[in-house]
């Protein structure tokens, strides 16, 4: 659980005995993981350099030494079980190997490259409700005698926001081109770079952030929000909605 996103650090391990493997060690942040009967586990499988010693392993949730710990109250996501899960002399046949022993870790970064662009997409909708709910109240609160929607200068935000949004739509649909991940020629990494996912996330956050200081949900911005945020969110002022659709979207400001 110490490693984090740093998934060369893992440590996890499967030793062979016999014709299985023996794994030990615990897992956080795991999705579904209450209600799963299967669990993809990468594991370090031997002592070589940390990017070619794991392998990833099917593990049924029936094997002995499984504990999976009680869901973890999560900001956002919640229609998803995430808990820790615990490895205990766990022993499962070494042909449940998927692909190639010591290639774990590129399979796994090859798999968090569709998360993070799944990550992106599904954050559009939610980051248009953010928005639009932002302008609706803009135009009702009154400032000095005028509709807080009447300064320019709040138009401008609200169009730099909405353009973010649009440059998520363009890459969600440079990935329905003709096969997109499906096409054996798609390259996939290409969208990984400053300009492609990094840059999708840091527009997330910059919507997130923007209607937090234009829709006035904290006088003293998104820091005093996120300090409610695991508690009582919603007791913070508007009737806007704005309050939960921050804590349903906040998750996917941070960069995975």
């Amino acid at each position: 659980p110490h490693a984090g996103s740093d998934v060369a650090n893992i440590k996890t391990n499967a030793k062979k005995d016999g014709d299985d493997y023996v794994i030990n060690g615990t897992k956080m942040w795991i999705t579904n993981s209450p209600s799963a009967d299967f669990f993809c586990l990468l594991a370090n499988t031997s002592d070589d350099k940390p990017h070619v010693n794991k392998s990833l392993i099917v593990v049924p949730k029936d094997a002995g030494g499984i504990t999976v710990d009680k869901p973890l109250n999560k900001l956002g996501m919640r229609s998803s079980e995430t808990a820790q899960v615990f490895f205990d002399d766990v022993r499962v046949p070494q042909r449940n190997l998927i692909g190639q022993e010591g290639m774990g870790f590129m399979m796994q970064m090859m798999q968090f490259q569709e998360e993070r662009l799944w990550g992106a997409a599904n954050a559009i909708k939610g980051c248009e409700n953010l928005i639009a709910q932002t302008i609706d109240y803009a135009r009702e609160r009154q400032v000095f005698g005028m509709s807080l929607l009447d300064n320019q200068s709040v138009h401008f935000k609200l169009a730099e926001l909405q353009t973010e949004v649009e440059m998520l739509r363009a890459l969600r649909a440079d990935l329905s081109i003709g096969e997109g991940l499906q096409d054996p020629a798609f390259d996939l990494t290409r969208l990984g770079q400053p300009g492609g996912i990094v840059g999708a996330f840091a527009d997330i956050r910059d919507v997130i952030a923007g209607v937090v200081r234009l829709g006035q949900i904290a006088k003293s911005g998104e820091a005093t929000v996120a300090a409610y945020a695991g508690r009582h969110l919603r007791s913070i002022g508007l009737d806007h909605g704005i309050e939960f659709m921050f804590q349903s979207n906040k998750n996917r400001t941070v960069r995975p």
